[in-house]
């Protein structure tokens, strides 16, 4: 049985001197097969050396093993460890006396399975991976059987540390992982710009197979998108070994445009300066970073616009209230058929189209702040369309349907005007040319689930269908997804400004509502408007004794605006009306005259913009002096301007400017079946 020998002591192991032998003067020339010269050479293996010169080989033999960048140890067949050198005692500590497996492993008995016994039982070198969890070192092992000069058989185990070569392994692969995962393609290509990878996320951008590229040239691929103006500055670039970023817009298989940074980065050798040895190229996907960036840009025109909107909008309404009524009493005194009504009308034409313009600006700016009430779909749907039916072309039939029962909705009736006039326009102007039917239709609709991809199924309940169908053109499908985007047109120059799909989709979401599109490219397109149904629509109408009754009577009215014209026009109005009018021009003026006791006013309208007091001041006032009389607060202010200034309006009834003589006497009634 083998014992430990110190390191040390072993070099000091010498030979007795023997016979030198003319011409065998090397240590392992005589030596059999299968034995181990290290704890000293037999007498057979020695017939051209004396003692003193094996004992310096010997030593100089230990010296190399001692310092070798591996470990190495020596154990017999009882476990025992007989030799190691110094870089296995630095990982595993002292084996003097010790078993292998209390070294290695820690453990009192020997290992389940010994690897290295196996080189006993099959007779062959081992080899495998072993990663020590103390010390947190991964070594290949190698397995040798060996014998000493006695016969005794050996276990040599020699242990390579390959922990720096696993971590980089690890690193590797994640980073293949890394790159396998990314959301950004990566290509990788040869110093000659020949693609040589591709990862998965290229055939996610593309819609093209990494094998399409691969071996195909680098600069031929960006340049087969690229504005041909910027090529020479891309090939300089390549040429000369620079980073080079650029956005393109290209095209996927299925004709589907998206847009990409693209950038090509060259990845020089460190060891030798100016030599590149392969070009990375990055590229993201910017397709809904540009939308986002676009919408965000539509976003800023419409807050400025809604901001220039609502600063003219008083003003202006103001300068059309006199128009659109004095239009109205000039109208009225006028002959059927004359050429002077005639011109009249077109004149309070214009004026009402001013005031939608202003309307559907300020749709964009507040969508939510239009006044809603009760209201019949179909009579307002057949309103609309019959004044559309005298301007279409000959070539254009109208044809409608309506569907439903009850068709009470709660909206606004300029927004559902708004809604079939720019539908109905946009359909007219697809058949323009070729002519074609124009179909206008509403039904009732228990939606359980969105109809369209792009809407969310939590839109549900009970709807009306509003359906405009043309048999026009169809829409090209890559407008399809930008169609409802503000500013956004397909036609001429001066012949669009790209509101009128933008202002369709802001009031049927404002109204929680939805719209979608079947698209027939060239044979026709059909919008689908669903409308939600207000509980009162769903429940059906109200019995007639539930309902208040105007009264007709003529009353005395107080007028208050500091604009004469628009208190003239107003009084001219009211009396015909038959109603009495008293006119101020101020709000401390009409306080005096309101709270004198021999004074009775049925109804007091005011205008909101004034010196000294404005309306929502006189009409507190009033309030507190504690007389009941209805008030109606004019404005061309919008009704959400007051509650974003933090004025409440619960004390009178508001009415935006301009409005009409009907309109006017319509809202009087309803205020004094209030009272």
């Amino acid at each position: 049985m083998q014992t430990w020998v110190e390191p040390q002591e072993q070099l000091k192991v010498t030979m007795p001197p023997k016979k030198k032998v003319a011409g065998r003067s090397n240590l392992h020339s005589g030596r059999k097969k299968g034995t181990w010269p290290l704890l000293g050479p037999k007498e057979s293996d020695i017939q051209a050396q004396d003692g003193i010169e094996v004992s310096l080989q010997h030593e100089r033999f230990l010296t190399v093993l001692e310092h070798l960048p591996i470990y190495i140890y020596l154990r017999n067949m009882d476990h025992d460890i007989i030799f190691a050198n110094q870089l296995f005692r630095n990982y595993f500590g002292d084996p003097s006396g010790k078993k292998c497996f209390e070294v290695l492993v820690g453990g009192s008995k020997p290992c389940r399975v010994c690897r290295p016994s196996k080189v006993l039982t099959e007779k062959r070198q081992q080899q495998w991976e072993w990663t020590e969890p103390h010390i947190e070192r991964t070594f290949h092992v190698f397995c040798y059987k060996l014998k000493d000069f006695d016969g005794q058989i050996l276990i040599l185990e020699v242990g390579i540390d390959i922990t720096g070569q696993k971590t980089a392994e690890r690193q590797q692969a994640h980073l293949v992982s890394a790159i396998d995962q990314a959301s950004e393609a990566l290509i990788l290509a040869n110093a000659e710009g020949t693609i040589i990878y591709a990862n998965p996320a290229f055939e996610n951008i593309t819609g093209r197979s990494a094998d399409e590229i691969i071996h195909s040239s680098l600069t031929s691929f960006v340049e087969e998108s690229l504005d041909p103006l910027r090529v020479p500055g891309f090939e300089k670039a390549f040429n000369d070994g620079l980073a080079w970023r650029s956005e393109i817009s290209k095209s996927r298989p299925d004709g589907h445009r998206y847009d990409i940074e693209i950038s090509v980065i060259p990845v020089c050798d460190h060891h030798v300066s100016g030599t590149i040895n392969n070009f990375v190229v990055i590229i993201r996907d910017i397709t809904e970073e540009k939308k986002l960036k676009w919408h965000l840009d539509q976003k800023k025109k419409l807050e400025a616009l809604g901001t220039l909107a609502r600063s003219i909008a008083h003003d202006f309404n103001n300068i059309l209230a006199p128009i659109i009524i004095n239009s109205e009493l000039v109208l009225s005194n006028l002959a059927e058929g004359s050429s002077e009504r005639s011109s009249v009308a077109l004149v309070l034409k214009a004026a009402i189209r001013g005031r939608e313009l202003v309307d559907q600006i300020l749709a964009f700016a507040r969508p939510s702040d239009r006044q809603t009430r009760h209201f019949r779909l179909v009579p307002l749907i057949e309103k609309i369309l019959t004044e559309l039916r005298s301007t279409l072309p000959d070539n254009i039939d109208l044809l409608t349907s309506f569907n439903v029962g009850d068709d009470d909705f709660e909206g606004n009736p300029v927004q559902i005007e708004q809604i079939i006039s720019n539908l109905c326009q946009n359909s007219i102007k697809a058949m323009k040319a070729a002519g074609g039917s124009l179909e206008v239709s509403l039904s009732t609709r228990i939606h359980e689930k969105s109809p369209h991809k792009h809407l969310p199924d939590s839109i549900t309940g009970d709807f009306f269908l509003l359906s405009v169908k043309d048999s026009g053109t169809g829409i090209n499908p890559e407008h399809l997804e930008l169609i409802f985007e503000p500013f956004y047109t397909t036609r001429e120059k001066g012949k669009g400004y790209g509101l009128g799909l933008a202002i369709v989709h802001t009031i049927v979401t404002g109204l929680g509502g939805m719209i979608t599109i079947n698209n027939n490219p060239g044979s026709g397109c059909e919008f689908l408007v669903y409308l939600p149904r207000s509980p009162v629509s769903q429940a059906g109408p109200k019995d007639e004794a539930e309902l208040s009754q105007p009264r007709t009577e003529s009353i005395r009215i107080l007028i208050v605006d500091d604009d004469k014209q628009a208190r003239d026009i107003l009084q001219i109005i009211l009396e015909q009306q038959d109603h009495t009018v008293v006119s101020v021009d101020g709000a401390v003026q009409a306080l005096s005259l309101i709270l004198k006791p021999s004074e009775h006013f049925d109804l007091v309208i005011t205008d909101y913009l004034m010196p000294e007091l404005n309306g929502l001041e006189l009409a507190k006032r009033i309030k507190d002096s504690g007389l009941t009389v209805p008030i109606i607060l004019s404005s061309g202010l919008q009704q959400k301007d007051f509650q974003r200034l933090g004025l409440s309006l619960a004390d009178v009834l508001f009415v935006g400017k301009p409005y009409s003589e009907s309109e006017l006497h319509t809202l009087i009634q309803t205020v004094l079946s209030r009272h």
